[in-house]
Formats: structure tokens, C-alpha cells, sequence
């Protein structure tokens, strides 16, 4: 999924980005969000909106930053610079080389259960012939 973020006045976009080892990925994963900067501003206002899905956290990705695509380096410069900017973020679930084509991301870890998940994994299921307690 990719959405447009367009940050306006004149401030740092205030974030970290990093270069995939592939050079085939024309993409930056944004590495931090800083607390000052357009970006920040801008997630804290999706967030009083409710536009939780449209907030932009570490590990997604920019596709496009204003007319440079398909350059990792060039939207590096770009997003060194100062807004007014409009980015395109994507998810980072899945990784887009230069082709276009899609693939699972091998630089995700592995999910670890959470102490809750693995408390309720080891609990026998519960019979149905049982009653509920009162």
C-alpha cells in the first residue's frame, strides 16, 4: 500500500533514511522519525484526525520524493532538503526493485511471540462441556 504525504512550509523534514544494500531497490527506508521536524508535525496531525493508517513510523519506505523516483541517491538529496516536499510512502512489507517487480523483504526479522501469546499458546483449550464460572 502506498499513500502521498505532502509536507508544506519551510522546516528539515526531520527523518533518517537508509539505503538498501541492493542497488536494485529504488527505495529509502526511512531508519527515524525525529520528535522536531515536518514529518513529526505532520504524523501528529493524522494522528488527531484518527488517520492512524496515514502515520509515517520507521521501516516504511519512499518510493518517490517530489519528482525524483527510481534514485536512491538523488532522494536522499531531496529529502536532506527543507518542505515543502511531497512524498510517496509504501508499506515496508515487500520490496520493489527496479523492474517493478515484487518479492518478500529478506531484511524484516522473524516475529517473536510476545510473553502473552506464549502463555496463551501453552493453555489446553477450554472444553466445551465445562460451564462457565459465575
Amino acid at each position: 500500500q502506498m499513500f502521498a504525504v505532502e509536507l508544506k512550509g519551510s522546516q528539515p523534514l526531520g527523518i533518517r533514511v537508509e539505503k538498501h544494500s541492493n542497488k536494485s531497490v529504488p527505495e529509502l527506508r526511512i531508519a527515524e522519525v525525529s520528535p522536531e521536524g515536518a514529518l513529526e508535525a505532520y504524523n501528529l496531525a493524522q494522528i488527531k484526525l484518527g488517520r492512524f493508517h496515514l502515520v509515517v513510523t520507521p521501516g516504511m519506505l519512499i518510493r518517490r520524493a517530489n519528482q525524483v523516483q527510481g534514485d536512491a541517491d538523488a532522494m536522499e538529496k531531496v529529502v536532506a532538503g527543507n518542505t515543502p516536499m511531497l512524498l510517496y510512502i509504501r508499506r515496508g512489507d515487500q520490496l520493489i526493485g527496479k523492474g517493478g517487480r515484487q518479492g518478500k523483504a529478506s531484511t524484516l526479522p522473524t516475529p517473536q511471540p510476545s510473553p502473552a501469546n506464549t502463555y496463551m499458546q501453552q493453555m489446553p483449550p477450554p472444553s466445551s462441556t465445562q460451564p462457565l464460572p459465575r
